[in-house]
C-alpha cells in the first residue's frame, strides 16, 4: 500500500483518506526524477482463467502489468484535474472532503449543457459566484426564446435575492470574496443594480423581438408562432440603443416591427425621455417610401409629441399616442409575457436608464431639437416634408406626409377642418400650388425654388407654363383662344387662387405687361 501523509504539529494526517492506494505484490519503483520529483511504479497482477476449448482443459495463468507515474501534487491540483477530465462526481467528492468551492464543477457542467430550465436548475443555480452567474445570464443567447427567457429570469432573481440580502445586512458596498460561504455575493450593491437593469432591458427586448416575429408573420400571411433566435442578430438588437434599433427598422422598411417597438415603449418612462426620438425614428424611413404606407406610425408619433405640451418633454406628458398603435391579440400577448409585475420592473429599470443617460448628457439628450408639443410637431413635419421633396423629388410623397400631419394636428387642436399649424398650413398650401405645375404643366421647379420666388415670379411661371401648354393644345384645336382659356381655367387659376390676393396680383401683372 502507498500512503501519502502530511507532517504537522498534530501528527501524521493521511491525505488519501481512509483507503490509501494499494498496489499488487512485487511493485518495482524507479529512482525519483525531475523537479518536482516523480517516479514510476511497475506492477504485476496474475489471473487464472479457464480455457475456452472445454471444461476438461486446465486453467491458464494470465499476468497483467501496469506502469503508474507518481508525482508530488496537492488536493487542489487533483480537484482541478478531475474537473478538466470531466470526472465531475469524483471532483465533487474531493470538494466535499476538503471543503473546496464546487463552482468549478458546476461551471464546467453548465458550459457543456444546452441552456434549458433543467440545466439552470441543476448547474447554474448551484454556482455561488454571483458575478459569474450574471455574466453568463447576460452573454449566452440560446436559439430557443423560452430558454433565453428562463436564463434572464434566473439572472434577475439572483440580483433581487442579493439586493435583498445586502439591504438586510446594510452592506450594499461591502464585498464578499468569490466562492466564500457568504452567499457568493462578489459584487457591490451598485454593480448588482446595474446588472439587474441590463438583464431587465434584455428581457424586455426579448419580448419585443417575439412580438415583432408574430407581427411580421401575420403581415406576410404566415403563422404567428415563436421563431428560433438568430443569436447574432438578436445580440445586436438587444444591445442597440432604443433610437438606433428604431432607426434600423425604419431604414429597412419594417413598419410592422417599428410599430411594435414604439408600442412597447409607450410606458410611464416615456415622459422622462425626449419624445422626439419617436419622430427621429420615423424620419429614418426612406424618402422614396409612400407615407401612406406608414401613416399610422406618423399619426401616433405626432400624437405622442403633441401630448407632451409646448412646455417641454417633462410637462406632464401622456403616452396614449403610441398606445394607439393597433396590435393584433397575438402581438399583444407576446408583448405582455411575464405579467404585470415583470413589466413594471422593466419599466422602472428603463426609467432609471433614461435618468442616467440624461445625467450623463447634462439633461439635454442628443443635443438636437427636442420636439415637444404643437410647435415641435409642426416644426418636425415642415422639416421632414421639405427633406422628402429635396432628396427624392417626389412632390406627391411630400404632400401626403404634410396632409397626414396636418390632419393629426387639426384633430389634436379640435378644429376638425383637416388643417393644423400656421407654418404647416402655409407649407401645405405651397405644395398644393406647386403640384399642378409639376405634374400637369411639366415644371422642373423644386419646392425650395418655388418658396423662394416672389408672388409676381410665381404668377409669371404660371403664365409661361400655361402659354406653353396652350400652344401644345392649339395644334389639336382650331381655336387658340379657347385652348388658352381652358388652360387658364383648369390649370392656372386654381394655383393662382392659393395666393393671398390673386385678383390684385393678376391685375398688376396685366398692367405691367401693357406698360
Amino acid at each position: 500500500a502507498v500512503s501519502v501523509s502530511s507532517i504537522g504539529s498534530s501528527g501524521l494526517r493521511e491525505l488519501l483518506g481512509e483507503r490509501p492506494e494499494s498496489f499488487p505484490p512485487l511493485p518495482l519503483l524507479s529512482a525519483p526524477r525531475g523537479d518536482p520529483p516523480s517516479f514510476f511504479v511497475l506492477t504485476r497482477e496474475a489471473h487464472a482463467v479457464a480455457a475456452c476449448e472445454g471444461e476438461g482443459e486446465p486453467r491458464r495463468r494470465v499476468e497483467a502489468w501496469e506502469l503508474h507515474s507518481l508525482r508530488r501534487t496537492t488536493p487542489e491540483a487533483l480537484f482541478k484535474r478531475k474537473v478538466d477530465l470531466g470526472e465531475y462526481g469524483d471532483a465533487l467528492t474531493w470538494a466535499r472532503a476538503y471543503g473546496f468551492c464546487a463552482d468549478g464543477v458546476r461551471q464546467a457542467q453548465w458550459r457543456e449543457s444546452e441552456v434549458s430550465r433543467v440545466a439552470i436548475s441543476d448547474y447554474l443555480s448551484k454556482v455561488a459566484s454571483l458575478r459569474w452567474v450574471l455574466a453568463e445570464a447576460a452573454s449566452r443567447i440560446p436559439s430557443e426564446p423560452d430558454a433565453l427567457a428562463a436564463l434572464l429570469d434566473h439572472g434577475v432573481e439572483r440580483c433581487d435575492a442579493a439586493l435583498c440580502a445586502a439591504a438586510a445586512e446594510d452592506a450594499t458596498t461591502a464585498q464578499v470574496g468569490a466562492g466564500s460561504k457568504g452567499g457568493g455575493v462578489d459584487l457591490s450593491g451598485r454593480d448588482i443594480a446595474a446588472w439587474r437593469r441590463r438583464l431587465l432591458r434584455y428581457r424586455k427586448r426579448l419580448r419585443v423581438w417575439r412580438a415583432i416575429a408574430v407581427a411580421e408573420a401575420e403581415a406576410s400571411g404566415g403563422g404567428g408562432g415563436d421563431a428560433r433566435l438568430d443569436t447574432a442578430a438578436h445580440s445586436t438588437f438587444r444591445d442597440a440603443h432604443l433610437t438606433a434599433a428604431a432607426a434600423s427598422l425604419a431604414q429597412s422598411g419594417r413598419y410592422a416591427a417599428l410599430a411594435v417597438l414604439l408600442r412597447a415603449h409607450a410606458a410611464p418612462a416615456a415622459p422622462r425621455r425626449d419624445c422626439g426620438w419617436v419622430l427621429d425614428a420615423v424620419a429614418e424611413v426612406a424618402e422614396v417610401a409612400d407615407p401612406a404606407d406608414y401613416a399610422p406610425l406618423v399619426t401616433c408619433a405626432l400624437e405622442q409629441v403633441l401630448r407632451t405640451g409646448d412646455g417641454g418633454d417633462e410637462a406632464g406628458a401622456e403616452t396614449e399616442g403610441l398606445r394607439g398603435l393597433a396590435m393584433s391579440p397575438a402581438v399583444e400577448r407576446a408583448l405582455s409575457r411575464g405579467g404585470e409585475a415583470a413589466a413594471a420592473a422593466e419599466e422602472e429599470a428603463e426609467a432609471e436608464e433614461v435618468a442616467a443617460e440624461r445625467a450623463r448628457t447634462g439633461g439635454g439628450g442628443s443635443g438636437r431639437i427636442a420636439y415637444a408639443g404643437r410647435v415641435g410637431a409642426c416644426a418636425w413635419l415642415c422639416a421632414r416634408v421639405r427633406q422628402i421633396e429635396a432628396r427624392s423629388g417626389l412632390l406627391d410623397h411630400a404632400i401626403t406626409l404634410a396632409e397626414i400631419g396636418s390632419e393629426s394636428v387639426a384633430v389634436f387642436d379640435g378644429s376638425g377642418d383637416g388643417e393644423g399649424g400656421g407654418d404647416l398650413s402655409r407649407l401645405l398650401g405651397r405644395l398644393r400650388q406647386l403640384e399642378p405645375l409639376v405634374y400637369e404643366l411639366g415644371a422642373a421647379t423644386s419646392l425650395q425654388e418655388f418658396e423662394g420666388m416672389s408672388a409676381a415670379d410665381r404668377l409669371q411661371l404660371l403664365l409661361d407654363l400655361g402659354e406653353q401648354q396652350a400652344a401644345d393644345a392649339e395644334r389639336s384645336s382650331a381655336d387658340a383662344v379657347d385652348a388658352y382659356a381652358e388652360v387658364l381655367r383648369a390649370r392656372i387659376w386654381p394655383s393662382l387662387a392659393r395666393e393671398t390676393q390673386p385678383a390684385a396680383l393678376l391685375r398688376d401683372s396685366a398692367v405691367a405687361a401693357c406698360a
